[in-house]
């Protein structure tokens, strides 16, 4: 251990580990603020331990149901034993407090130029009374006297019609004085939510936006498991809150706790710290990141050996993340200068599930230990530096956007899927036997909000518990009424909760949380489970019912029980006449009219459709129509308005009384036959020309088999017989091994042999895009790409364009990142770059029959309509495919006599460890007759 000296000559106190916790991943600090946190985070943890170790020992009747501990607190300035009277410590601690009441801010412990804290020189602070939060008391409800009030006049808020949600508002009429005007959820609002990405973190995050006009969002999340495969799928929820939330900002992903930097060293030190506070400057801070995880329900991160800074064991990593998030965002709110403004609010999450609402000796796990420290973390923090928050002791949460691999999440999944699968396992009873809190996820974003403009004089802990409670037996017998099981279903016997119990455990917290911030629960568990369930079925079902099949073929149609649940918990809403959703969940359109003429345009017997699509209202001409043939048909869309058709219905000499309703799909111009819309180009919503050009399966006769769309612009350059091959030969027959001899330069012949080629069917055919000799789109950002492919067909980039560019970028970055990736992940085996493949749509080749390909053209078309970014299907075909071949859908081609414009459709394994452990191989997917189904992409020429 060694001493050092300042510059202004005082001693520096002694610490342990100084130099060597400098090299941890917490930025660069100055000497004077290190030595702070190297106290706190020593003092804390050596408190908590002191006191988990008291637990264990000392019998829990003398504990009773809080705890109160005394510890030895060394003093600030010299890290020696305290040598002055109780008496004295009383006094200090006494005039601190008043002092801290009286003024606006938190008081300043930082040292002054004679070596002391504050104002006063020398500490002479030798304990705390270290005093754990209890949500039974009402310590933290204002009891502010006449002049404090008139000091804080200013700060209050005068019409509780200000604040966000009816609960507040409620709580309001018994507390104003704790919600003050600067705490009010509104459009100037700034929040900053760790974990945004989580099923909490996303539902507030919307929930701001919608309910409270909050546009500036600041997400931070570490994205465990930290596989390709959950990353992709998070990046869904990142889509959604980017796409609709105005000022939602690039989303931080975090290393060492919130710190998203991963160098450690000297590195490091010459790197600011990741001040939360400094960086957004936050209205409010709400820190979730540490809920996904609780109990035995952990994600399993693999082996993390020589990747994760806190080790191989899965449980003590999240431990560990947790505290030392909890702490660098109390040290960031602990270093601001308020002046005559209060700190960022801060709200943070607790449980009620281990045991911590009752003693410490109950707690029975890290997830609860992590809980419990972060806790301790912000009562010090109040007791020290005077930083107020609030914590929220949560029940186990169920609704939309759950966490795969938690148990209600897989319960529901197995509920919506095979009928024969029981929904529950004794071994899921195992994990949540005691709980018997469940609440509605959009129940405690509710409570969230309130808490996030309820300010305590002192810190507090809320705790958020139903008004009944009920078990998981409970929660799959509502499961059971809408997905029935078979009579052999699991037995397990269910046993009756004592109500009287719960609620003498639960009366006085439920009254205390509700009297604080107005909060009840008002979801019951049975809609609950139906709008977990609908959420699950639309999941499973993102583009309604396979082909053939209705929607009324499902147990009670949860495609209409889908209609009460809000949009973002929905399928994305599109156009009925996509063919991609169902009736109950499309939204109208003016191609819902034509859907019947174009299919009787097309019903003469024709297997094959050419189509092109040209809505401008100022078009007077089309380009020749291929030659026509018994088994194709060729139709063109066009605007109603437009002279093209004003002129043709006037060489009709047939008195109709309505020429433009009768004579639909029965005029023929350079060989087309003119389908026109209600409606020109410029009235109509954005992307109905991507309508047309993706998803055009319900506009033709069943017995139509493949559609061709081609680009006005581009008929003239294809011939008629390269048309009819590409509709016609897309697919490609088996061919037996073949061997052939080469002769060569000297008289002899060379063998080569040709293996087999399995019989193959393109679900899509399109050309690849023609880059320019030295550009590799593989080697470059999503934006460049799409800046190419914009200029070369004379588009100008939208906001909607560059906005997806943006978040394709960081997607694509984020999915190829290998920090604290698990040796065991599947993209050890496959390529490092996010593996798009760039098409030129200028022509499509689909294939009407297939569910396969249906889920392709949807797909894409969602997409597209997603961004609602017009003539830049490519991009977001790249971004499709990219996903499927990440998740294992799709595979990459083979080197060994494979073409390379065929990407195989793939049976997904049993996991993607088992492909990289060699246990299990994708096989290909195939059709009834057995043709093994490809992506297929013409060369470039």
């Amino acid at each position: 251990m060694r001493r050092q000296t300042l510059n202004n000559g005082s001693r520096k106190r002694d610490l342990p580990y100084a130099g060597r916790l400098s090299k941890l991943p917490f930025g660069s600090v100055t000497k004077k603020m290190l030595n702070e946190r190297i106290f706190m985070f020593f003092f804390t943890l050596y408190a908590v331990m002191g006191m988990t170790l008291m637990a264990l020992i000392v019998p829990r009747q003398m504990l009773g149901g809080s705890v109160d501990v005394d510890i030895d607190f060394p003093s600030i300035s010299a890290f020696r034993p305290f040598d002055s009277g109780a008496d004295r410590a009383n006094t200090e601690l006494s005039r601190r407090a008043k002092e801290r009441r009286q003024r606006t801010r938190p008081p300043s412990y930082r040292r002054n130029r004679g070596g002391g804290l504050g104002q006063g020189g020398e500490s002479e602070l030798g304990y705390v009374e270290y005093l754990l939060p209890t949500d039974t008391s009402t310590e933290g409800i204002s009891d502010e006297t006449e002049t404090e009030k008139a000091d804080s006049q200013l700060l209050l808020l005068k019409n509780p019609s200000h604040l966000c949600g009816k609960h507040a508002q409620s709580a309001y009429e018994k507390h104003p004085h704790n919600y003050l005007a600067q705490d009010v959820l509104n459009e100037r609002s700034k929040v900053v939510i760790t974990g945004v990405l989580n099923q909490l973190g996303f539902n507030l995050a919307l929930a701001l936006y919608n309910t409270c006009n909050v546009t500036h969002i600041f997400g931070i999340d570490d994205i465990l498991p930290n596989t390709r495969e959950h990353r992709i799928e998070m990046m869904d929820r990142y889509a959604i809150l980017m796409k609709n939330i105005p000022n939602f900002q690039k989303l931080t992903i975090s290393f060492s706790g919130i710190h998203p930097n991963s160098t450690t060293g000297e590195e490091s030190r010459t790197r600011d710290e990741f001040d939360v506070v400094h960086r957004f400057n936050p209205t409010h801070i709400i820190h979730l990141a540490s809920y996904a995880g609780r109990g035995d329900d952990i994600p399993f991160l693999g082996n993390t050996s020589g990747v994760s800074l806190y080790g191989d064991n899965t449980q003590f990593r999240l431990l560990r993340q947790s505290m030392v998030s909890m702490e660098q965002l109390l040290w960031s709110l602990r270093k601001v200068d308020s002046g005559d403004r209060k700190p960022p609010h801060f709200v943070h999450i607790s449980t009620t599930q281990e045991g911590l609402h009752r003693s410490v000796q109950s707690i029975r796990s890290m997830y609860g230990v992590a809980k419990f420290i972060n806790e301790a973390l912000a009562s010090t923090y109040q007791a020290i530096f005077g930083i107020v928050s609030v914590g929220i002791r949560l029940p186990y949460i169920y609704g939309p956007w759950g966490r795969r691999g938690s148990i209600l999440f897989e319960m529901a999944e197995r509920a919506v899927g095979n009928s024969t699968v029981d929904i529950i396992s004794p071994g899921d009873l195992l994990k949540l036997k005691d709980d018997f809190r469940f609440i509605y996820v959009d129940d405690v974003v509710d409570a969230f909000i309130a808490s996030m403009q309820f300010r305590p004089v002192q810190s507090t802990v809320l705790s958020l518990a139903p008004d009944s409670p009920s078990s998981l037996l409970d929660m799959t017998e509502h499961m059971e009424v809408l997905f029935p099981r078979g009579e052999d279903s699991i037995g397990i016997e269910k046993h009756a909760i004592d109500e009287n119990a719960y609620n003498q455990d639960t009366k006085v917290k439920r009254w205390q949380t509700h009297d604080q911030i107005g909060w009840k629960p008002s979801t019951m568990l049975d809609d609950g489970v139906t709008k977990l369930l609908a959420w699950h079925f639309g999941r499973s079902h993102p583009f309604g019912p396979p082909l053939n099949e209705n929607t009324t073929s499902h147990p009670n149609n949860l495609f209409g029980l889908m209609m009460s649940t809000p949009d973002h918990n929905l399928p994305r809403r599109l156009p009925c006449a996509s063919g991609c959703t169902t009736p109950e969940l499309c939204t109208p359109s003016v191609f819902d009219k034509v859907i019947r003429v174009s299919k009787h345009a097309t019903n003469s017997g024709c297997q094959f459709v050419v189509y092109m699509i040209s809505l401008l209202s100022d078009d007077d001409n089309l380009p020749n129509a291929p030659a026509l043939s018994d088994d194709l048909c060729i139709v063109a869309f066009v605007a109603n308005k437009s002279p093209l058709v004003q002129n043709a219905i006037k060489t009709e000499k047939l008195p109709f009384t309505d020429p433009l309703l009768s004579l639909n799909g029965n005029i023929q111009k350079n060989g087309w036959t003119l389908v026109w819309i209600d409606n020109d180009a410029s009235f109509m919503k954005e992307n109905a020309y991507a309508l047309l050009k993706l998803a055009p399966h319900t506009f033709f006769a069943p017995e139509v088999v493949k559609a061709m769309f081609i680009e006005a612009n581009k008929i003239g350059a294809m011939s008629t017989a390269a048309i009819l091959s590409m509709l016609k030969y897309a697919d490609t027959r088996y061919m037996p091994e073949k061997e052939w001899w080469k002769p060569l330069p000297d008289g002899t012949k060379q063998q080569i042999v040709y293996p087999a080629e399995p019989a193959r069917r393109s679900i899509l055919f399109a050309p690849a895009f023609n880059f320019a000799p030295d550009f590799n789109p593989h080697m470059t950002s999503v934006t460049s790409v799409a800046t190419v492919i914009a200029e070369k067909k004379g588009i100008k980039p939208s906001p909607s364009q560059l906005l997806q560019n943006k978040f394709y970028d960081h997607a694509s970055h984020l999915v190829r990142s290998q920090e604290l990736r698990s040796v065991y992940a599947s993209d050890e085996e496959i390529e490092k770059i996010f593996p798009t493949q760039w098409i030129d749509s200028k022509w499509i080749v689909h294939e009407l029959k297939l569910e396969e390909s249906r889920q392709l053209r949807c797909e894409w078309y969602s997409e597209q309509a997603f961004w609602k970014n017009s003539d830049m299907e490519d991009l977001s075909f790249a971004f499709v495919l990219a996903k499927r071949r990440v998740i294992g859908q799709h595979g990459f081609p083979t080197p060994i006599r494979e073409r390379e414009e065929f990407t195989p459709l793939l049976v997904e394994p049993a996991t993607q460890e088992d492909m990289v452990l060699g246990l299990a191989t994708a096989k290909h997917a195939t059709d009834q007759e057995g043709y093994q189904l490809y992506i297929r992409f013409a060369g470039e020429k």
